[in-house]
């Protein structure tokens, strides 16, 4: 990506943009080569949180493996227990219980959940609304409290076991998923009141960074970054 000054500098010079502390969303540096006041090149530099998960696996049982899978995205670490069991399941030709399939969908979808929020929160933080990450994080302690009662964590679960879950959810668990399902259909009026056609959003985000069709084919970009 490069944006060039209007006139032809002579002389450029090297600026590192980072790398950024491990605590922020994520590590990156970018080696920016600057013509005066302008960006005349960026290079973004990769790699700074690869973990060695390959690696590690080389030297590790299937079912060492699995804690791994949690830290892969920590964020939403039953997604990666319930990916990774599958496929191993499915080449072992494994029959996973009816009630263990529903309790691994229902509590990855919580998990899920907790991820958006978090995401939510930290993303309208960073365009300058401190309020929506409290209503966010408040939300997420919700699904925090029931998977812990049942995985006994409360961030890089290891629910997952090949051929179903190590352990069965107790009785308060379906009666709390289902009032915070309510509560969370309640406050959903909230969030949208924050933060859908806030003017402050709309002229930090509308039109910025656009990317054409063309582009999206040839980097592969999907999701919400194609749309």
């Amino acid at each position: 990506m490069s944006a060039f000054a209007e006139s032809e500098a002579k002389e450029t010079f090297v600026l590192n943009l980072g790398p950024q502390h491990p605590a922020t969303h994520g590590v990156l540096r970018v080696k920016l080569t600057m013509d005066g006041e302008y960006i005349a090149e960026a290079e973004p530099v990769l790699g700074y949180i690869h973990r060695m998960h390959e690696k590690m696996g080389e030297n590790r049982t299937w079912a060492q493996f699995m804690p791994n899978t949690g830290r892969m995205d920590y964020l939403h670490a039953l997604a990666y227990n319930h990916g990774y069991v599958s496929v191993v399941e499915r080449a072992a030709g494994i029959e996973v219980p009816e009630r263990a399939e529903y309790l691994r969908v229902i509590t990855a979808e919580l998990n899920r959940v907790s991820s958006h929020l978090l995401w939510f929160g930290a993303f309208i933080l960073d365009l300058g609304g401190f309020s929506p990450l409290l209503y966010a994080f408040d939300d997420r302690e919700h699904i925090l409290d029931l998977l812990e009662s049942v995985t006994g964590s409360r961030l890089t679960y290891c629910y997952f076991r090949f051929g179903g879950v190590y352990n069965d959810i107790d009785d308060n668990f379906v009666p709390g998923t289902r009032a915070f399902i309510k509560r969370l259909r309640e406050r959903m009026p909230m969030y949208h009141n924050l933060v859908t056609k806030n003017i402050i959003l709309m002229k930090r985000l509308q039109e910025v960074g656009p990317i054409s069709a063309e582009m999206c084919r040839k980097y592969g970009a999907t999701g919400p970054v194609c749309r």
